[in-house]
């Protein structure tokens, strides 16, 4: 399903406690005094600069621990796991989290809290199945604590902080398991949960309208809005089963909490989400004017106040209706609305949401407007659609995380830049707080600063589109990258919908659409059935399936192809798994590399991105069979092979064994190699693609583990990179296409090319392909040399599985 909550709700059930008016204002759920750094954290983290907050909270941590205060060390924890999770940074998150159970079981008695930090840490991430347990332990925990409804003496500083620890843990894991229920549609079980949220939200409210308690017991405003939530969420789930009138009376109690709180921001939750229900309760048409221009006044009143996330789910939800109802002119505008929101902010994916839901409902709004447009004919709008979608998902895979610049990009354009994205992200923090009658302002200033980050962002891709695209959504038009082209080379570029496949073929001199039948699941079900053939050496199936995949997405463009010498795919979906060089072209018997050099790109702008660092010099650096003593296999064969290549050049460095560290690739030392060979294991990670890494050696500084994220960071220029390593360029694929691997960190690092695996390719005719590559490489270039090396494999009668595995990805010919 589409879920249109934003993560708003569960930052506010977060935060949703009851405070003293007795008691002084850093009362929390520990019973412990702020020193000095954690006073200064308190700022920054309510402004959103969350990197200053942490820092401050490390130093408040260290002082606690030296002060001998296991309780404010508890603090610390769980205020960073919180702002990491808030960056999008969810390993850190769980990380601080499970630091953080210990300490809770010794000073607490009970990890409830802490339980549910960890569990938002998985929740958020996209990886339910983590969550639901830990919420339900949490709960567990707290099954026979209750809520005491009435006092014999006002209760001291440390039972108000144990109350009101237990009452957000309870709160909270309630309102944020409801609301993973409502993504997953489970309506009736997040039912259950919010009546239980909704009692005990009954019994604070009874004490503290208590004529005697609620001199002591004073809830804060964001008290009520966590109230406005929890029944806005629950109108939701009412209004998704059909019980529209009761929808409809929740919706309203929700509506009364906000405006007790002065919330702003949570009426327009509530308001969007009203609007969502009465679309789907069919109570009016989409093509009625008057429901038509109420939407729009929602989306320009929503937008002023910077709430971008919620402007691109109504947005979308109001055009996926028009088009159902052939209302094209109507779609068009509202899906382009969305796009505009989805794209005007860099920092959509730092609201603390479900990062996977997210993504891919983000992409169902790129893949409406690809298909709508294709269906109305225009397919270079179509083709532009598909290159952004490509982007966002490249920055939604990054989550937040910054990336080092190239040296191409001017140190004061950067610092501009961050500079900006921090004010912008302290404006939009202050209008999602602000109440109504002083967001003008804020809202003016907001819109000023985002015209200063569009110039700022302007001017980094004219220094590199590459590095711009780690900022925010960068991309050429269809003409502008059929003019990069040679005479002798094509871009095939593909969006697998799920009814079917749609196909470009830009040249030089313009372009070639066309269309299969196979959508995603077909044509992944035939690619599975390739690739289980290949791996089994099954000729006659090898020869049926790649005749079909041939048949599908090859002969529609054969005459084009015919003439070609080397051809760049853009891949979507499930054919990033397809090894498009050993596919039938013309006749069974010829493969498509044997009549062109085939390359991968990531998308087709990325045919101008270029190497960010020095300009290289000559040589090789190799490392082979990295020796880490953690049961890793030994890669015997990859040891000679590093060996035997590095005769292939006058000036070559080799590190094999205990020498071939992390440390060492990571180290300035490479910024002048032409080449990076690397034949040692990659681990793939599939649910955190930013953790796939290379097997290293370890040494006092680094853990021997390279991942794709320290790879982003690293400066190195070498002509070609080759991962000659299991898995190396596998990585998840979801419906924003972006094959999250190790070799697109190494292009973002400075390599022109990477060479990588789709599979796990044996270690002896690994070794056998690499030498013939390497010989081919000084006249054709690492793309012919590939190619060479394939085709020689090829004739000496040797399956497809000893060679096909490895692709190329990049634009690098020399």
């Amino acid at each position: 399903m589409n879920p249109w909550l934003t993560t708003r709700i569960a930052i506010s059930l977060v935060l949703l406690m009851c405070c003293s008016c007795a008691a002084p204002k850093q009362l929390l759920e520990y019973h412990v005094g702020l020193n000095q750094p954690a006073k200064n954290a308190v700022v920054p983290a309510s402004e959103g600069d969350f990197a200053a907050a942490i820092a401050l909270y490390k130093d408040a941590m260290e002082l606690y621990k030296q002060s001998e205060e296991p309780a404010g060390e508890l603090l610390c924890l769980s205020r960073m796991s919180w702002l990491e999770r808030e960056r999008g940074h969810y390993s850190d998150a769980r990380a601080l989290a499970e630091r953080a159970i210990p300490l809770a079981k010794q000073l607490n008695g009970d990890t409830a809290e802490i339980l549910v930090n960890l569990a938002d840490s998985y929740m958020f991430a996209g990886d339910h199945a983590r969550a639901e347990p830990l919420y339900l332990e949490s709960i567990a925990v707290l099954k026979d604590w209750v809520f005491p409804t009435s006092y014999r003496s006002p209760p001291s500083k440390a039972t108000l902080s144990e109350l009101i620890r237990k009452c957000k843990a309870q709160i909270h894991c309630r309102a944020t398991l409801s609301l993973m229920y409502y993504m997953d549609g489970r309506y009736d079980e997040a039912l259950q949960r919010l009546s239980e949220a909704d009692a005990l939200i009954q019994d604070i409210e009874k004490v503290a309208s208590h004529w005697l308690y609620g001199r002591f017991f004073t809830p804060p405003d964001m008290f009520w809005e966590g109230c406005g939530y929890t029944y806005t969420v629950r109108a939701s789930c009412l209004g998704e089963t059909d019980r529209v009138q009761k929808a409809y009376e929740e919706f309203d109690r929700g509506h009364a909490y906000f405006e007790r709180a002065g919330s702003q921001y949570g009426i327009l939750v509530n308001e969007a989400l009203r609007l969502k229900i009465r679309f789907l309760s069919d109570e009016t048409s989409a093509r009625n004017e008057a429901a038509v221009l109420e939407c729009r006044d929602f989306l320009d009143r929503t937008s002023i106040v910077g709430a971008e996330y919620l402007v691109w789910r109504v947005a979308y939800r109001a055009g996926s209706i028009l088009a159902e109802e052939n209302e094209n002119e109507a779609a068009l505008m509202f899906l382009k609305r969305s796009i505009e929101s989805i794209e005007d902010t860099r920092s959509l994916l730092r609201d603390d949401t479900a990062r996977q839901v997210f993504s891919g409902s983000v992409q169902d709004v790129y893949s409406l407007i690809i298909e709508l447009n294709a269906k109305l004919g225009d397919f270079e709008s179509s083709f532009n659609y598909l290159e952004r979608s490509k982007a966002r998902a490249f920055l939604d895979m990054l989550a937040g995380r910054k990336i080092a610049a190239h040296k191409s990009v001017d140190k004061g354009l950067v610092q501009d830049a961050a500079e900006s994205q921090l004010a912008l992200d302290k404006l939009r923090l202050s209008l999602l707080k602000a109440k109504p009658s002083d967001a003008k302002d804020t809202a003016v200033k907001y819109r000023t600063e985002c015209k200063r980050r569009d110039l700022i962002l302007e001017r980094v891709k004219e220094q590199s589109l590459h590095y711009a695209s780690t900022e925010a959504v960068s991309v050429k038009s269809l003409k502008d990258i059929s003019s990069r082209l040679t005479d002798d080379e094509a871009i095939l570029s593909f969006y697998v919908g799920d009814e079917q496949t749609l196909m470009w073929l830009l040249t030089k001199t313009g372009y070639k659409t066309a269309a299969c039948s196979l959508g995603a699941d077909a044509l992944s079900a035939l690619i599975e059935t390739y690739r289980e053939a290949l791996a089994a050496d099954q000729d006659e199936l090898i020869q049926t399936a790649g005749a079909d995949l041939s048949a599908a997405i090859l002969d529609p463009f054969k005459k084009e192809l015919g003439s070609l010498s080397h051809l760049y795919v853009v891949p979507s979906g499930s054919l990033y798994y397809l090894p498009f060089a050993s596919l039938p072209f013309d006749d069974p018997k010829t493969a498509l590399i044997d009549r062109m050099a085939v390359s991968t790109l990531p998308n087709a702008t990325s045919l101008f991105y270029g190497a960010g660092g020095d300009t290289p010099q000559k040589g090789a650096f190799l490392m082979g069979n990295p020796q880490r003593g953690d049961g890793v296999d030994v890669l015997v064969y990859a040891e000679k092979e590093v060996v035997a290549i590095s005769q292939q050049f006058k000036h070559a460095v080799v590190k094999t064994g205990k020498a071939a560290t992390e440390s060492l690739l990571r180290s300035q030392e490479l910024s002048g190699v032409d080449v990076i060979h690397l034949a040692v294991h990659g681990r793939y990670n599939r649910t955190y693609p930013l953790s796939s890494a290379l097997l290293l050696a370890k040494d006092q500084e680094n853990d021997g583990n390279l991942e794709s994220f320290e790879i982003f960071s690293m400066t190195i220029a070498p002509s070609l990179v080759v991962l000659s390593a299991c898995e190396s360029g596998l990585g998840p694929v979801g419906k924003g296409d972006e094959i999250q691997s190790l070799s697109r960190a190494f292009m973002y690092a400075g390599a022109e090319t990477v060479i990588a695996s789709h599979w796990k390719v044996p270690d002896a005719s690994t070794a056998e392909l690499m030498q013939e590559l390497y010989r081919a490489l000084p006249e054709h270039g690492p793309a012919g040399a590939l190619a060479v090396a394939q085709r020689k494999m090829r004739k000496q009668k040797r399956a497809p599985r000893d060679w096909a595995g490895f692709y190329l990805m990049g634009s690098a010919t020399k």
